[in-house]
């Protein structure tokens, strides 16, 4: 049997909902946005939700259309309510399915783009959005998102793209991924494919400890047809074939973070003045980097084609790089892409180290050293044959990369 104080007390913790039943219902609802132009300013229309409440837990179903193809939007699924004091996002139990069919994202995203302030990175365009998506809660801190979206004819234009107008024909998105906790994500798949780019993902990463990979390949034709005034690219230059290929792992150990990266192309045809350009060169980056505690660690960075090699490792502030090149190789690449009448030839190998000194500038020294150097012109030898040494001693203020400070430079044959 309870006491007066105990009736009071439970009464007082016990919500207002416990034993209700209740129903709402909304028709003909509509959103019209005054950033958008007139014609695109009704973002969606139709709207018709209806949620019943029993028990303490809401199950509700939401429709609209939106766009001039009157593009679809179905939600529906159901969220718990807190029992007693308790706070609704960490104990809120959910689960959500959403389907989109034919959305016209145009007038979205002009409105993200008008509520930017003026000079926004954030660009305009337009595109028909499709896709499946299941979202599910229990506490704020177990979350599981799964699904599949496509845009066709995504075309965005100002903002941080500046003068280019990317267009993409497919734009596919896959994720399957979860909050395990606090500190805890898991990624099982996350795909992105297009014209431009594809990427293949997965892995798990908490506060100490995980491992996340990823792999893909970047079609050059695209990205220079794409963004031309970014890589200031020639009017009269164009690249018809070409893949970069790269894979990435990330790693956390105790706190260490380890990445390790690599890249490889083996073709880049295109045209230059209506001559062809053909790159049919291999080439592979690889880079291996630690970092803790905010201090940043090369293991490796290594370059490699046919007629150059390049070998660095170190800090920010203590870094070496080594290299080895053939003159006549590389004239004979870079004459496909720049027409000159000279031609080097020659053995070279180079050292550099950089280091920062007490007052805070830094210090570049770097030795070359060419064997049998020679330049060939078309009307024959144009530098004899012979041993170059050359070593640069360089030492300037961390800002003066940006333009701020003076350059102490020696040379010495």
């Amino acid at each position: 049997m309870r006491t007066g104080d105990e009736a009071v007390t439970a009464s007082k913790g016990k919500p207002f909902w416990e034993g209700l039943i209740a129903g709402l219902h909304v028709s003909k609802g509509r959103v019209i946005s005054p950033l958008v132009a007139s014609g695109l300013d009704t973002l969606a229309e139709e709207i018709d939700l209806q949620a019943r409440l029993s028990d303490g837990t809401v199950n509700y179903e939401l429709q609209l259309l939106s766009g001039l193809q009157h593009g679809r939007v179905l939600a529906k699924g159901f969220f718990n309510l807190p029992i007693y004091n308790q706070p609704l996002l960490p104990t809120l139990v959910s689960s959500t399915e959403l389907e989109i069919t034919h959305l016209d994202l145009t007038g979205f995203l002009q409105a993200f783009a008008a509520g930017q302030p003026a000079g926004g990175q954030i660009p305009t365009g337009r595109g028909m959005l499709n896709g499946k998506w299941q979202v599910k809660t229990a506490g704020f801190n177990n979350i599981v998102v799964q699904g599949k979206s496509t845009i066709d004819d995504l075309a965005l234009t100002g903002g941080i793209l500046g003068a280019d107008y990317p267009v993409f024909k497919q734009l596919e998105l896959v994720i399957d991924g979860a909050r395990k906790s606090e500190n805890e994500w898991a990624l099982s798949t996350f795909i992105l494919n297009s014209e431009l780019l594809s990427v293949n993902s997965s892995g798990t990463l908490d506060n100490s400890d995980g491992q996340v990979k990823a792999s893909g390949t970047l079609q050059l034709p695209a990205l220079f047809t794409m963004f031309p005034h970014t890589l200031k690219v020639k009017d009269d230059a164009t690249v018809t074939e070409g893949e970069l290929d790269f894979d990435l792992v990330l790693e956390k150990v105790g706190g260490v973070n380890t990445v390790h990266a690599n890249a490889r192309s083996s073709i880049l045809r295109g045209e230059f003045k209506k001559q062809l350009i053909l790159w049919d060169d291999p080439f592979s980056l690889s880079v291996e980097l630690s970092q803790e505690q905010g201090n940043v660690f090369f293991q490796k960075v290594q370059l490699a084609t046919d007629f150059l090699a390049l070998k660095g490792s170190g800090s920010l502030d203590n870094f070496s790089l080594h290299g080895t090149a053939d003159l006549e190789k590389a004239s004979a690449a870079m004459g496909t892409f720049v027409d000159t009448r000279y031609k080097a030839r020659g053995q070279a190998k180079f050292d550099s180290s950089s280091i920062v000194l007490q007052d805070q500038r830094y210090q570049v020294d770097t030795t070359l050293n060419i064997q049998n150097f020679a330049v060939d012109d078309v009307g024959g030898n144009f530098v004899p044959e012979h041993a170059l040494q050359l070593a640069v001693k360089g030492i300037a203020p961390r800002s003066w990369s940006a333009g701020n400070g003076t350059l102490d430079l020696d040379v010495l044959t």
